[in-house]
């Protein structure tokens, strides 16, 4: 379950840092990369419980028996990153949970004493040096998830230090421009909860992370949008844009009551992302592995710009853009001036933007108009 985020600007464009509270087998995400802690050796025995223990039996998986791309026990940074592990038939054959990772990066140690006693969050800033090699070794990780590192400490009430570890994530943004996303987990939300609100005062967040809006009954739209929603999820032509997870996290958002205006504008946003540069990748003929890629020089808001120059119908571009302010609005640090509430109308209308938009997919089609090279040169700045 998510339950808080924001978005970090940075040179190479905005990055975002989700909460999710839960086992990672459990939450329904794709990552590039999954780092755990461990305690030991990183080719010792993981401890009965631990978040390592439950990879291996979720996913069936033997460490000793993974091949490690990077391996760098025994330095300083003591951790090591396993081959592309996709397609093994332990991960291809798993039937039980709902995520998915690509590599795991088995990160060692977690106390370093210091004058000040334990240094907090050591496994993390070892984590960060590791992913500052991957890009030098070919290896391509924008999706990373973590679970809440020290969590398996006794130590755990000492070393928490959570403007520490914010800061620690944003530093780690700025040098790092391959990361995009990066996910933090744990089994309760006891930690993470005091993690949001450090976060809500960060970025002068007027609604707590926790608030959530109740919709009003007999919502007129909902029923059409969840079915839009089921059909993307249900069609394979999709699957290819990576936007399973947002789906299912997207409809279970809407089957309950009341719903988390962090949560909805996220994933709304997230979703009309992928599918507008997707759209965009396709009618240019641009791939997605070559340089200049569309997702690399391009964001949501310059990727709607291109799909506006095809001669797309101003109302449409009206609701993709409500529903990129909206998260916008949820997710970006406000800094200066009037901060509005969140209202019942919001929802409602971020929701009905979102319906407008998914049932005029596809937004480009043969009798568009062409997208031309100037367009793409936009500037990034603006997401």
């Amino acid at each position: 379950m998510l339950i808080n985020a924001f978005d970090l600007e940075t040179s190479s464009g905005n990055r975002s840092i989700e909460l999710r509270v839960g086992e990672f087998s459990d939450l329904g995400i794709d990552v590039d990369l999954l780092g755990v802690e461990t305690q030991a050796n990183p080719r010792g025995v993981p401890v009965k419980g631990s978040q390592l223990d439950h990879i291996q039996q979720s996913y069936g998986l033997h460490l000793d028996q993974i091949n490690r791309a990077i391996d760098l026990n025994g330095s300083l940074v003591n951790s090591w990153v396993s081959a592309d592990l996709s397609a093994a038939p332990e991960i291809q054959n798993q039937s039980t949970g709902t995520s998915h990772f690509k590599r795991l990066a088995v990160i060692g140690g977690s106390e370093i004493e210091s004058k000040d006693g334990l240094t907090p969050w050591t496994p993390l800033n070892r984590l960060f040096s590791l992913l500052a090699i991957l890009p030098i070794q070919g290896i391509p990780v924008n999706v990373v998830a973590i679970p809440l590192l020290g969590r398996d400490s006794e130590e755990i009430e000492k070393m928490i230090h959570y403007p520490d570890l914010l800061k620690c994530c944003k530093d780690a943004f700025r040098h790092l421009p391959d990361l995009h996303r990066l996910i933090i987990f744990d089994q309760n939300d006891d930690y993470l909860r005091q993690l949001g609100h450090t976060i809500d005062e960060a970025i002068h967040r007027r609604d707590p992370h926790s608030m959530v809006v109740d919709l009003p009954p007999d919502l007129h739209g909902l029923d059409e949008l969840r079915q839009l929603l089921l059909g993307m999820q249900a069609d394979s032509t999709f699957s290819k844009y990576r936007i399973d997870s947002d789906l299912s996290e997207l409809i279970k958002v809407l089957d309950a009551d009341e719903i988390s205006p962090i949560s909805l504008g996220m994933l709304s946003r997230r979703l009309l992302e992928r599918l507008v540069l997707a759209s965009v990748q396709e009618a240019t003929g641009r791939q997605p592995e070559e340089e200049g890629a569309i997702e690399d020089i391009m964001n949501l808001n310059t990727g709607i710009a291109a799909i506006r120059q095809t001669g797309a119908d101003m109302w449409l571009v009206g609701n993709m853009h409500m529903v990129r302010i909206f998260g916008n609005w949820q997710c970006h640090p406000r800094n200066s001036g009037r901060v509005c509430t969140v209202e019942q109308q919001d929802i409602v209308l971020a929701l009905g933007a979102l319906r407008r938009t998914l049932a005029e997919y596809p937004w480009i089609t043969t009798s568009s108009q062409a997208i031309s090279e100037k367009s793409l040169k936009v500037s990034n700045k603006h997401h």
